[in-house]
């Protein structure tokens, strides 16, 4: 397991961080300043602490904490941004900064780990105890930590230990989890369907607001699928439909998804609105994860209020006792395929015809602070593409997805290492500045061509090719 000190009184930190401030206007504690004094490579991140004195101040009662500091490289991949806004940067600080030390040395491969980070703040994070960062052991002495918008950061040198705790020196700057509307339209945006359907619904505020939620989002090609079913429902009942898909009040990460667990949604039986809630169960066989009869395609998208995990089909609460056969990998939908049977996930995309035209949500407030919520920390995704690019671009890599071809051993993104064989769509347009880890986030790795990035995640790294190069999928990224 995990080692990590337990939380506690840590009067002595505060102490030590107080007298720091009488001899050093840094700030600084004298165990991590020595640690980063000694870095050459970690000035610009001790230049921002030193700025920002606060942050190590704010410290919890916490016994130790752990820093991940990215190197200098790590903030020249970002570009220009603006070290002024005390909001921003404060957020990303203790952001990079997690409750307890936590030594990488006894993290276990394959088995993520969730560690709260000091992002408590209501304005930016909506999860109690802390926004988190996800650590994974890759096995080869590679220990990667994953944060928002799947941004993936390698570390380069870990468990360097100071007075009160550790440092990791990172690659990649950690992104805070954005909120979940950026989160589906931009930055995993095989997945506006279902976002769409929210705005329909005027669910949106409850799925994006709400604190600690775990919600299941049916990609594109679900909706596509069975858009005949979902586009015959009366409004009613398709709320009823997607009310199905959220666990209120519990943060579910893949590791508590274990074997027959039943969680209850927000969705209720037909005909008893004030009943008991109809549950979602989990089945965990091999590698796999579902929920109902559903495979999760990829897990832990961590969001502002909670995760997300991606769905091969839309569930049903109607068919709530349906269960996966796990010797196949292409589960039958749980709706009728009325009006799609023949053509599959080349029809439109449904429902995004009710996606905001607007290139930003409204950000503050429950878990989403305008600097970071909509439009992203360091810099933004272009979403000029229209509704009719969006339908033809996605349907096109949806089709390739879903032919017979490998999939992820265990749906949450650590076999996506091919992704880098993937090939950009020449035609995947708009969106120029889509870059950084999996195509997501920044100015390194992206471009025009639907560029793939180094190291791509989940299902579609596994299936060699990039996730959100420009232009939404790249369109023709496919192998």
């Amino acid at each position: 397991m995990l080692t990590t000190s337990p939380i506690g009184a840590a009067a002595g930190v505060l102490l030590t961080l107080y007298a720091c401030l009488g001899v050093a206007e840094s700030g600084l504690l004298n165990g991590l300043d020595q640690v980063l004094q000694a870095r050459p490579d970690l000035s610009t991140f001790r230049d921002l602490l030193s700025r920002y004195p606060h942050v190590l101040l704010d410290l919890p009662n916490y016994a130790g904490f752990t820093v991940i500091a990215p190197d200098n490289d790590a903030f020249e991949k970002y570009g220009s941004w603006n070290e002024n806004d005390t909001e921003l940067v404060t957020d990303t600080l203790q952001y990079h900064i997690l409750q307890g030390t936590v030594s990488i040395r006894t993290v276990e491969v394959g088995i993520p780990h969730f560690a709260p980070t000091l992002l408590v703040d209501r304005a930016s994070t909506n999860i109690t105890g802390g926004q988190r960062v996800i650590i994974h052991n890759q096995g080869n002495d590679e220990i990667v930590f994953t944060s928002g918008a799947d941004t993936r950061s390698t570390v380069i040198e870990g468990d360097i230990e100071f007075s009160d705790g550790m440092v990791h020196v990172v690659d990649t700057l950690l992104v805070p989890p954005f909120r979940l509307e950026p989160s589906c339209r931009d930055y995993h945006p095989i997945m506006r369907a279902f976002l769409a359907a929210l705005y329909q619904t005027d669910l949106i505020d409850q799925f994006a607001n709400t604190q600690d939620v775990t919600i299941f989002a049916p990609w594109d090609a679900a909706f596509q699928v069975t858009s005949g079913a979902l586009t015959a429902l009366q409004p009613s009942e398709l709320r009823d439909i997607l009310t199905y898909h959220i666990v209120p009040g519990k943060v579910l990460y893949s590791t508590d998804l274990k074997n027959a667990t039943t969680w209850p949604t927000l969705a209720h039986h037909p005909g008893e609105p004030t009943g008991p809630p109809v549950n979602v169960t989990a089945t965990f066989a091999g590698n796999n994860r579902y929920i109902d009869s559903s495979h999760i395609l990829h897990a832990d998208i961590l969001i502002a209020n909670g995760v997300l995990h991606m769905m091969q089909h839309v569930l049903n609460p109607a068919r709530s006792g349906a269960r996966p056969n796990p010797a196949k990998y292409n589960q039958v939908p749980v709706f009728s395929l009325v009006g799609s049977t023949s053509t599959g996930t080349k029809v439109p995309v449904p429902f995004t015809e009710a996606l905001p035209s607007t290139t930003a949500d409204s950000g503050g407030g429950s878990g989403g602070s305008s600097s970071a919520s909509a439009t992203g920390t360091f810099s933004t995704v272009s979403t000029s593409e229209t509704s009719a690019g969006s339908t033809s671009g996605t349907s096109a890599v949806l089709t390739e997805m879903t032919s017979a071809v490998p999939v992820p051993t265990d749906g949450t993104g650590e076999v996506g290492e091919t992704g880098e064989t993937g090939v950009g769509g020449s035609n995947g347009a708009t969106a120029t500045t889509i870059t950084g880890n999996k195509g997501a986030g920044f100015s390194a790795n992206g471009g025009g061509r639907g560029a793939v990035a180094p190291k791509c995640t989940g299902l579609a790294g596994a299936l060699g090719m990039g996730v959100v190069g420009a232009g939404l999928l790249g369109a023709a990224g496919v192998l």
